[in-house]
């Protein structure tokens, strides 16, 4: 992976998930192995439990809801 591609994937990275820091895109992008779509992926389904943990909500009740819709 050349350094170019890496700067671009971050600076996408940093735009999409703003709140997040540089340090941490980087930790999960590297686990990824620079795969930017399973970077993504994986920052979404971390951001989504997250969200799900902050609202208190059950993710066994929320995972049933949506699967019923």
């Amino acid at each position: 992976m050349s350094e170019d591609y890496f700067e671009m994937d971050l600076a996408d990275l940093r735009m999409t998930f703003s709140g997040v820091s540089d340090q941490s895109l980087i930790d999960v992008y590297s686990v990824n192995w620079g795969d930017l779509e399973a970077t993504v992926d994986m920052l979404s389904h971390l951001e989504l439990l997250w969200i799900f943990r902050v609202l208190d909500i059950d993710l066994v009740c929320a995972v049933t809801v949506v699967m019923h819709h």
